[in-house]
């Protein structure tokens, strides 16, 4: 074979390592794609993130891989000193934790901007189901505050969780990280920019190409991050955040705020949840409860509406959200409506509420 014919084959070779053939949705037949390989490598010497289009596998050791799409993956490595692994010691270890219960406690905290709580409620999750307690903080960043520098640490970690055991470096970096998202008073929905009207597609590319650090890393983050969602509202939130932060970069938080390097080493789990967590997001049978009272002359849905209003989505940096609050208590029935509600509570804290025997009687909700 001459040499004009090896360099063809051998670059013929590396064309067909690098593509991929896809079905294109109208006309079904093989179109040719070029496959992307994105590095995601965390750097636990400094504790940051960053995104990169090639690793040299002598320096990064290689932890796992996520394929978005069929062209595009996601390989996720790292470099540094994990260092020790978190292993405190649990009191009251028997006690029934409910997942669903102790998200809601994590994100009315953050909205009600209660560190010490959010801090409590969150490594008591960690514990228990640490995948989920990542990815609910991931949404609750977005949703509820506005896309924060370590958000990019969070998604790595969240994607990593089930097969590499949490590092006392990460929890510490997690603990003051939801602590830092409540202290910060912007969001997203203050301001008056935050409808991004133009909607062209957002590629990974398209992000590291014009987005300068340390903003990057956060908005690429929030992009894989879209992908592992699972509720239609939230996704759409995400949506937006990703097209408003994509224009306006500079919203994204990066300021500095005390941290500590103090983990509690037990952690018990008798713990009582903050009253407002207890709510027909975690309660399925809360509406139905409620409804079933007497002089409750308001319907399932009304119900639910003045839960939400009233207490589930207040959020202390919103001031709407604040005089929606206000103006709801002030409604014919509420006093009435409010007992019911705190009795109810009042059995969950008592350990008096059975959440396994517990139905969902009513379908509609809004996001956890």
């Amino acid at each position: 074979m001459n040499s004009s014919l090896v360099y063809l084959y051998n670059s013929l070779y590396q064309l067909l390592e690098t593509t991929l053939y896809t079905k294109d949705t109208i006309t079904n037949k093989d179109i040719l794609t070029t496959h992307t390989d994105i590095h995601f490598v965390m750097d636990y010497n400094t504790m940051t993130t960053k995104f990169k289009d090639n690793v040299n596998n002598k320096h990064y050791k290689y932890v796992t891989c996520v394929n978005i799409t069929e062209s595009i993956t996601y390989k996720l490595w790292e470099i540094g000193n994990q260092g020790n692994l978190w292993k405190p010691n649990i009191i009251n270890k028997d006690t029934d934790i409910n997942i669903d219960l102790f998200k809601s406690h994590i994100e009315k905290c953050v909205r009600r901007m209660k560190p010490i709580e959010a801090s409590q409620g969150l490594m008591i999750l960690m514990l228990k189901n640490p995948y989920e307690a990542l990815h609910k903080l991931s949404s609750i960043c977005i949703n509820d505050v506005v896309l924060t520098q370590g958000y990019s640490v969070i998604i790595w970690l969240m994607i990593t969780i089930k097969i590499k055991p949490i590092s006392i470096k990460s929890i510490k970096f997690i603990n003051n990280f939801v602590k830092k998202l409540c202290l910060i008073n912007d969001i997203i929905i203050n301001h008056k920019d935050s409808i991004i009207k133009i909607r062209k597609n957002i590629t990974h590319k398209t992000i590291i190409s014009n987005t300068e650090e340390p903003y990057a890393s956060e908005l690429a983050a929030l992009k894989l991050r879209y992908k592992y969602e699972r509720n239609t509202h939230t996704i759409k939130q995400m949506e937006t955040a990703i097209y408003y932060y994509y224009y306006m970069n500079e919203k994204i938080n990066t300021d500095n705020y005390k941290s500590s390097e103090l983990i509690p080493d037990n952690i018990d789990f008798n713990y009582q949840v903050i009253y407002e967590a207890i709510d027909y997001t975690c309660c399925n049978n809360l509406i139905n409860y409620i409804y079933t009272k007497p002089n409750i002359n308001i319907n399932e849905s009304d119900i639910q509406n003045i839960i939400w209003m009233s207490e589930s989505g207040v959020n202390f940096r919103d001031n709407k959200s604040l005089k929606l609050s206000e103006h709801t208590k002030k409604i014919y029935g509420y006093t009435v409506f409010k007992y019911y509600l705190d009795n109810f509570r009042k059995d969950v804290i008592n350990k008096k509420y059975d959440f396994y025997k517990d139905k969902k009687l009513f379908t509609k909700s809004h996001t956890c």
